[in-house]
């Protein structure tokens, strides 16, 4: 999912001249994004990139959607990167971190969503 139209397309001939078939890039926001997925998505996704513009609530609210949605196999892996240090303490209970990393300003996360 990327929001600018430029960046979309850009994504998408990249995924195409790497011979990629099993990715699509969604031009749309985050919020329609999830909706959009939910009612359309005929499995469950192993690997999630969330990346959102910070300073903002973006991404505590897409983690709220994915956390109680059938969009996120078993034990998907789940990246984050956030400017917030301790967003670990704010994950979902079965989302357990898996490996932390900081970068300038910029942390990341590997989450791995628990087997229910």
């Amino acid at each position: 999912m990327e929001t600018d139209g430029a960046r979309a397309g850009t994504m998408s001939s990249t995924l195409t001249r790497l011979g990629v078939e099993n990715a699509e890039i969604l031009h749309a926001s985050a919020e329609s994004a999830v909706t959009l997925l939910e009612r359309s998505c005929a499995r469950p996704f192993d690997l999630v990139f969330l990346d959102p513009p910070f300073r903002g609530a973006l991404l505590d609210q897409i983690v709220a959607r994915l956390a109680h949605s059938p969009l996120l196999s078993d034990d998907a892996l789940i990246y984050i990167e956030t400017e917030t240090d301790d967003y670990e303490t704010r994950l979902p209970p079965d989302w357990l971190p898996q490996k932390k990393q900081k970068a300038g300003q910029v942390s990341y996360y590997l989450v791995k969503r628990a087997a229910a």
